[in-house]
């Protein structure tokens, strides 16, 4: 599990940097403003799973049920919006991020 670090985009733009997908996930500090950014050059479509830790100020359960799961398609780039609340509950601050497959796919997080 590797720990990003988010990328602060400016007006002017801002050549974001990707990593490789860690197979056990990735991990970055919330922010309200946190945008994580895949892209998949595989062939096939792959799901990245945001979890959601405890139960947030909206009574939402951590459970599985309340993780955000998107799909990324194949040789598609995706932007994942994770500044709400329910996802920051975690204990030490950080957003937990998982993958169904790390082949081709590659990640960055912004604000």
């Amino acid at each position: 599990m590797a720990l990003l670090t988010a990328q602060v985009v400016d007006l002017d733009g801002t050549a974001v940097t990707f990593a490789a997908c860690a197979g056990g996930g990735d991990t970055v500090r919330w922010t309200n403003d946190l945008v994580i950014r895949v892209r998949n050059a595989d062939a096939s479509p792959h799901t990245v799973t945001i979890d959601c830790p405890a139960t947030c100020s909206f009574g939402l359960a951590a459970n599985a049920a309340h993780d955000l799961a998107v799909v990324v398609a194949a040789g598609a780039e995706q932007d994942i919006f994770v500044g709400q609340e329910k996802f920051k509950l975690a204990a030490d601050g950080l957003v937990y991020i998982t993958y169904t497959a790390v082949t081709s796919m590659t990640v960055a997080a912004t604000r």
